[in-house]
């Protein structure tokens, strides 16, 4: 887990085209946790997201599209991420040596926050949502 000091709770929203079933029609996640994951997320696809994606998934502001198959390579990838124990090392060497797994960016009070269960229930989002709207 990380935390960088910050106080809101915006939640960022994903809408599903055709789940495949109902449990994964939608997934939100607070502001905090999400930033770092789409950070993870945009580093771990690159060759997936172009550009404007992975700029627009920080604000989630244009409702773009992502196909089928697009979700499902995102599952894939950030599946065997997860499995390979890349995550959890880009966790650690983000928070750096901190033993609390705090991370303070410039002195701001912001916390973010990111885990493996939120990388997994994104995942899952993913490989079952039938493409969808973030």
């Amino acid at each position: 887990m990380i935390n960088i000091k910050e106080d809101t709770t915006q939640e960022i929203w994903a809408h599903a085209e055709d789940p495949i079933s109902n449990d994964f029609s939608s997934f939100s996640l607070g502001r905090n946790n999400w930033l770092p994951l789409w950070l993870y997320v945009c580093g771990a696809c690159e060759d997936i997201l172009d550009e404007k994606r992975k700029a627009e998934g920080f604000y989630n502001m244009e409702n773009l599209r992502y196909t089928e198959e697009q979700s499902i390579r995102i599952a894939k990838r950030l599946d065997e991420c997860l499995k390979s124990g890349d995550f959890s090392k880009w966790v650690k060497d983000w928070v750096g040596n901190s033993s609390d797994e705090t991370f303070d960016a410039r002195g701001h009070a912001n916390t973010y926050i990111v885990s493996e269960q939120d990388l997994q229930a994104f995942i899952n989002f993913c490989g079952f949502s039938g493409g969808f709207i973030l």
